[in-house]
């Protein structure tokens, strides 16, 4: 009697779940949109819904489609293979929500080649998406070093080459001006001042954020930069019809005055920048002033002590990044004395 009863009673399960199946099914064939996307989220409450979310990614309806990615991703590494599949998909915030989601699931174990295509996709939020996982892992080995570096000429999104290069930067500069050193408690005193000359100076552009590779070395003191365009400084570049945002190179040489008697530091003054600046002093990298675009009005300066040659031609580039609006090295730039 009582077998009998437990039998009977998953029976009544197993046609009950049947039922339920059969219902989210039929409303799954609903015209209304709505209705089918309810019935996949009621199936999810009610347990295993594997078979209706097939049914469903195949759905004409985007909405839909992104709900049944949705409880996919719920369930996690258990629907890899699955997501994976999706990552062609015709709606761009399916691809990306599936590529953020398998970034968070596998981590650095995500295979490189799925990223590595996932940056020739049509959609920047996609690729964005993938150049974000590629820089994450640090150290950033030889394989993603290749795949960011052959991409970034090829992209023309400004916010993926800034930081696809900005992962690879290979200059570092860890000087501290001498008003900030803890071993300095004097008041630091500018005793002369040499302001750079507005004109004379070479100007390129860099769409393609490659400048700095070594194959270019575009900040190299013996550069040939006949082929660069006359610019002036203390104006932004779109005025000299360079009507352009993202990445930009300065170049120029300059007479340093003579060694003074009696000196504590020598520092380059730049009064402002729009928006970030990397700058090297004959052939050396001496710092950055990059603070994203809230440094555009923000004066900086960069210890040259041991890099100037006192009474010879210096050589001076400067690398800007400018990512919207008016653009480059705007204000004055000198050459500072201190005591």
């Amino acid at each position: 009697m009582q077998k009998s009863l437990i039998h009977s009673g998953l029976c009544l399960l197993s046609c009950g779940a049947i039922a339920l199946a059969g219902c989210a099914t039929a409303k799954l064939k609903s015209p209304d949109p709505a209705i089918r996307r309810n019935a996949l989220i009621e199936a999810a409450k009610k347990g295993d819904n594997t078979n209706l979310l097939h049914k469903a990614l195949e759905d004409e309806n985007d909405l839909v489609r992104r709900t049944a990615v949705r409880l996919l991703v719920d369930k996690g590494l258990d629907a890899e293979e699955e997501l994976i599949g999706l990552l062609d998909d015709r709606d761009p915030l399916i691809r990306r929500s599936v590529l953020n989601t398998l970034c968070l699931l596998k981590g650095k174990e995500l295979s490189l080649n799925i990223l590595e295509t996932a940056l020739h996709d049509e959609d920047p939020s996609v690729r964005l998406q993938a150049m974000s996982a590629l820089v994450a892992v640090k150290p950033i080995d030889a394989r993603r070093t290749q795949i960011i570096q052959a991409h970034i000429p090829k992209e023309k999104n400004q916010a993926i080459i800034s930081l696809g290069s900005s992962a690879l930067w290979p200059f570092h500069r860890d000087v501290v001006l001498l008003k900030d050193r803890p071993d300095w408690d004097h008041e630091v005193r500018v005793v002369s001042e040499f302001p750079l000359p507005k004109e004379g100076w070479k100007f390129k552009t860099d769409p393609k954020g490659e400048g700095h590779f070594p194959k270019f070395k575009w900040y190299a003191a013996n550069l040939n930069d006949q082929d660069w365009k006359p610019i002036e400084i203390e104006k932004i570049w779109e005025t000299d019809d360079f009507k352009y945002d993202g990445i930009a190179w300065y170049r120029r040489t300059i007479k340093a005055p003579a060694k003074p008697e009696k000196f504590n530091a020598a520092e380059l003054h730049f009064d402002s920048v729009d928006e970030c600046a990397w700058v090297w002093l004959n052939g050396i990298y001496v710092g950055e002033h990059n603070l994203g675009t809230v440094g555009w009005t923000i004066p900086f300066n960069l210890d040259v002590t041991k890099e100037i040659k006192w009474g010879e031609d210096n050589q001076i580039t400067i690398r800007v990044l400018d990512t919207s609006g008016a653009g480059g090295i705007y204000k004055p730039v000198t050459l500072q004395i201190l005591e």
